[in-house]
């Protein structure tokens, strides 16, 4: 276990997970998959990622009985948080494109890459919104 990185194994064993719901959650973007220098066939999972999704799953596991207006304010937290993320994505690669010669090869995809980001991130906050509307709907007597 390196302090940056987990293994596979090592992540589904962290999160008390089956493989298949693991690499849902690699396909979902919620888990950082990433590629070991000259080995396509091997990947390392960020600690930040995996501990953050364990410390979330221990709270949920450890909470009583949770209420209808629970999960809807804990689903309108989760939606803030991913706007959020999607937003702060934008910002490094807009610093790479900065930093790029104009005429560079890597223009074009840093430049394809910043508009799935803003996509993403338009998606992310309109569902933010829908989630508040269903949280004040639920919280509502």
């Amino acid at each position: 276990m390196s302090d940056t990185y987990y293994t596979a194994t090592e992540a589904m064993r962290i999160l008390g997970i089956s493989a298949s719901r693991f690499y849902y959650l690699v396909r979902q973007g919620e888990v950082a998959r990433i590629s070991l220098p000259g080995d396509t066939r091997h990947f390392v999972y960020r600690k930040e990622d995996i501990d953050r999704i364990a410390e979330a799953l221990s709270r949920v596991q450890a909470e009583p009985a949770t209420s209808v207006e629970q999960l809807a304010l804990k689903a309108y937290e989760n939606a803030e948080l991913a706007y959020s993320r999607a937003t702060g994505i934008t910002l490094y690669p807009n610093l790479a494109l900065e930093a790029l010669p104009a005429d560079s090869p890597k223009v074009a995809t840093i430049k394809a890459m910043i508009e799935q980001a803003v996509e993403a991130s338009k998606m992310l906050q309109t569902l933010q919104l829908d989630v508040a509307r269903l949280a004040d709907q639920m919280t509502e007597p």
